[in-house]
């Protein structure tokens, strides 16, 4: 079991989640290094989201410079 912190505001639900995974038997290691950028990401642009929107995603999803 890993030790990452997960930080930003869906920190509650990608914890749940991987927990979920783990406990029905996956080992989810590269899953969760994807969350963990995923939450650094909604931390730094959508500190204060609720919900998952749209925009969230698409900009999550869209073509990054390097």
């Amino acid at each position: 079991m890993s030790d990452i912190i997960y930080e930003g505001p869906f920190k509650e639900h990608i914890q749940n989640h991987v927990d979920l995974k783990r406990a029905v038997g996956y080992k989810y290691d590269t899953e969760e290094g994807q969350l963990k950028r995923f939450a650094r990401f909604t931390l730094e642009k959508y500190p204060n989201a609720t919900n998952l929107t749209r925009g969230i995603v698409l900009d999550w999803c869209s073509k990054k410079s390097l």
